[in-house]
């Protein structure tokens, strides 16, 4: 551990004297960007941005935690309020085509709010923890069969629902690929190099994104003796990410235990979605590959947003529901609670829009 370490710093130690000028880095709170703003010696070079995914985004533990880390760093920070980004699907779709979903608009908006408020050198860079919880802590479950290999998409249920498809399709690929990686998706390290080829292309906006608008991207975790490494500390230090957990609190960053809890709940795409008007899906397009009453049923979640009355009540979560008698009145008057899943809402047109999108271009080139 403490080799894997020492190569993390010695490689942001060496970036820091490659590089000019600010060293941007996006703080989460999280381990990954804690341990960045860490290695970095010259603190007066960071710039730390942090944006909150909960109702009230300055009370997001992602918020609480990054302000924290600053002040025990004594870093610059900011916190940068997010909610407009679906105004930038035509921008996403400019840079990824139908090569991913609909994803990451909200790195866009994040990226030009930062540059609306701060200038910086030529030299500026961009630090990036991206990878880090790969190596430093995830764990991929068992591939039995070839139908189990969805698991290694990693797509915390960011699908539309296959059972609405009308493509005919076989899994012949699926059992060539099963047959000839069989031995190797045997092995907990190997497995989670595989997941990660197969999510690259949606990954990779945590550098393109940045690289978009002019910073150019360096981060320890894509070096491959780094990487390597951290996969090959024992899976009973690696599990939980306990290894760095330790090295926080040898150096009173662990603000897990020095912090009080704050929301913790996800409802930034769900805060985006009620905010936003959406472009329908054009039916007559999507009808060859979805089918029709499908659409048409992602066209009205994305168009009949839930009333004022309705909001108050899901706002507060599932918890009123649960009151002895109040639920089952709420629930009559055809009220239902706000649970985690409604940041699932908008994946459906994610998807159905960028294939939509595609088709339209390309109809347009040809």
């Amino acid at each position: 551990e403490g080799e894997v370490f020492a190569k993390i710093k010695n490689y942001v130690n060496r970036g820091e004297k490659a590089t000019a000028d600010e060293i941007v880095v996006p703080t989460s709170g999280g381990y990954d960007s804690r341990l960045l703003d860490f290695c970095v010696e010259d603190k007066s070079r960071i710039r730390s941005f942090t944006y909150g995914i909960s109702d009230n985004q300055s009370r997001s533990t992602e918020v609480v935690y990054a302000r924290k880390v600053a002040e025990i760093l004594g870093i610059q920070w900011e916190q940068i309020e997010l909610g407009g980004f679906h105004q930038y699907i035509k921008e996403w779709f400019k840079i990824y085509g139908v090569s991913t979903h609909l994803h990451g608009m909200y790195h866009i908006e994040f990226y030009n709010k930062i540059l609306k408020r701060h200038s910086f050198g030529p030299g500026a860079t961009f630090l990036s923890g991206i990878f880090g919880d790969v190596w430093g802590g995830l764990a991929a479950g068992k591939i039995k069969n070839y139908n189990e290999i969805v698991k290694l998409a990693y797509a915390h249920g960011a699908n539309a629902d296959k059972n609405q498809l009308k493509l005919q399709h076989n899994s012949s690929l699926r059992k060539k690929f099963f047959a000839e990686n069989q031995q190797h998706l045997e092995n907990d390290k190997i497995r989670i190099v595989f997941l990660i080829r197969l999510k690259i292309i949606l990954i990779s906006y945590l550098n393109t994104i940045p690289e978009y608008f002019g910073f150019p991207v360096w981060s320890p975790f894509l070096n491959f003796d780094i990487a390597l490494s951290m996969l090959n500390i024992p899976p009973q230090r690696r599990q939980k990410r306990v290894w760095e957990q330790d090295l926080f609190k040898r150096h009173n960053l662990d603000v897990e235990n020095t912090t009080r809890p704050q929301d913790v709940r996800n409802t930034l795409n769900y805060q985006a979605y009620r905010k936003h008007r959406f472009e329908p899906l054009d039916i007559s397009i999507g009808e060859k590959y979805f089918n029709k009453n499908y659409l048409a049923q992602i066209n009205k979640t994305m168009r009949d947003k839930p009333s004022w009355l309705q909001e108050i009540l899901t706002g507060i979560d599932d918890k009123l529901f649960k009151v002895k008698g109040i639920g089952s009145v709420l629930r009559r008057l055809g009220f239902k609670p706000r649970k985690h899943k409604d940041i699932l809402i908008v994946f459906p047109y994610y998807l159905a829009k960028t294939i939509e999108m595609g088709l339209t271009s390309r109809k347009t080139a040809d």
